[in-house]
C-alpha cells in the first residue's frame, strides 16, 4: 500500500516439464440439452467450422424446450460429441449409493444404446459433487467436467475436475 521494498532469499525458479500427453486446446460445451443450444450455437458453430460437446440429460429429451433424439442425432452425424449430462439433472450430492448410480449410469446407457456412440465424459448437473461422488464417477467414466472458473494447466491438470471459462450473455 505504499512505497518500499521487499528483499527475497533463498529461492529458484525450476521448469516444471510438460507431460508429452498434454496439448493445449480450447473446448465448446454446452449442458442440459436446451433445444436453443441446438437452434442456436449449432448454425453459429457450423458457420465458423467449430464442433463442440453437447452434456445431455437424457431424462429431458423431448420435453418442450429441451432437443429431441432425432436433434441430437443430427449433431453426431455433424461431428458434435455428445456426453452425459445424468438423466434428471439432480443435485448429485443430495442422492443416496442407489439414485447416484441410476442418475450416472442409466444417462450413459441411454445416449450410447440410442445413438450408437461411446460416452466417455459427464459433466455434473451445477458442478456438484464431493469425494463420494467423484469416487463413483471414476468407475463409470473417462472425465467430468464440473463448473470452477480457472484454467487446466499441464502441471496439475485433474481429468476428473476440468475446469471452465464461463460465458454469460454479458460475455
Amino acid at each position: 500500500n505504499s512505497v518500499g521494498y521487499l528483499n527475497v532469499d533463498d529461492y529458484q525458479i525450476t521448469l516444471i516439464p510438460v507431460p508429452s500427453t498434454f496439448t493445449p486446446m480450447v473446448s465448446i460445451t454446452l449442458d442440459d440439452g436446451w433445444v436453443s443450444a441446438y437452434e442456436n450455437a449449432k448454425p453459429i458453430l457450423d458457420a465458423h467450422n467449430f464442433k463442440a460437446t453437447y452434456y445431455i440429460t437424457t431424462g429431458l429429451l423431448s420435453v418442450p424446450g429441451y432437443m429431441n433424439d432425432q436433434q441430437v442425432a443430427n449433431l453426431i452425424s455433424n461431428g458434435y460429441d455428445i456426453q452425459s449430462h445424468t438423466v434428471n439433472h439432480p443435485f448429485l450430492t443430495s442422492l443416496n449409493d442407489a439414485d447416484l448410480e441410476y442418475e450416472l449410469v442409466q444417462s450413459k446407457a441411454y445416449l450410447e444404446s440410442h445413438f450408437g456412440i461411446t460416452v466417455n465424459g459427464i459433466a455434473s448437473p451445477y458442478g456438484d459433487v464431493d469425494q463420494r461422488v467423484i469416487d463413483k464417477i471414476k468407475t463409470i467414466y473417462s472425465y467430468h467436467r464440473g463448473v470452477q472458473s480457472d484454467f487446466n494447466y499441464a502441471n496439475t491438470f485433474d481429468k476428473y475436475n476440468l475446469l471452465v471459462q464461463n460465458l454469460e450473455l454479458s460475455t
